[in-house]
């Protein structure tokens, strides 16, 4: 559940480094990855209505976010996103999304394959 498998630098022999010559290997995220990145939007989520991620009510409505709460509620976001790794898995999408990767079509507003790869499926 963790990202950077490895980096390998190359460059001209004289210690300069290009930004073009920078490799990166990105673990793929897991289910349970996904699962703990949504736990956490939803309890920001929660917290941006006002509501207490924490407390629900006799009919298991979310509660007001009381003052009295809020350190406790703070805590427990800061927890979820230690535990969700949200910028590995950005980092992850990111590097899919690159025009160097050829994987998304760049010139398209929604995502679709690039063209190369896509007239492989048809």
């Amino acid at each position: 559940m963790f990202g950077f498998c490895g980096v390998s630098v190359g460059g001209k022999g004289d210690g300069v480094v290009e930004m073009n010559q920078l490799k990166m290997t990105i673990a793929k995220p897991e289910t349970e990855d996904f699962e703990d990145a949504w736990a956490f939007i939803r309890m920001l989520n929660l917290v941006t209505y006002d509501l207490n991620p924490l407390k629900t009510d006799t009919d298991g409505e979310y509660e007001y976010l009381a003052d009295e709460d809020k350190s406790d509620v703070l805590d427990a976001v800061v927890e979820k996103f230690n535990e969700c790794s949200l910028e590995w898995m950005l980092s992850a999408l990111q590097a899919l999304m690159s025009p160097e990767m050829g994987i998304i079509n760049q010139d398209s507003d929604t995502l679709e394959l690039h063209p190369k790869l896509k007239g492989g499926t048809e």
